[in-house]
């Protein structure tokens, strides 16, 4: 599961590709995807999880980074 993006969206990826992609226990696309929201949402914490049938849940929290 690796994610990557700025303040407002980030694209969630995984391999393999084709898993279906939730934050927050709510289903918002199949990888690759990308997850936005405002500003002010994004600034809270949240939970990715991507399942795909015969593989293990995968789970981390979406952070709020710098690109430097």
């Amino acid at each position: 599961l690796t994610t990557a993006g700025c303040s407002e969206s980030t694209r969630i990826q995984t391999s393999p590709q084709g898993a279906r992609v939730y934050v927050d226990n709510v289903l918002v696309g199949v990888s690759p995807t990308v997850y936005s929201v405002s500003r002010a949402e994004f600034s809270q914490p949240h939970v990715c999880r991507a399942e795909l049938d015969g593989y293990a849940p995968a789970e981390e929290p979406l952070r709020k980074t710098l690109a430097v």
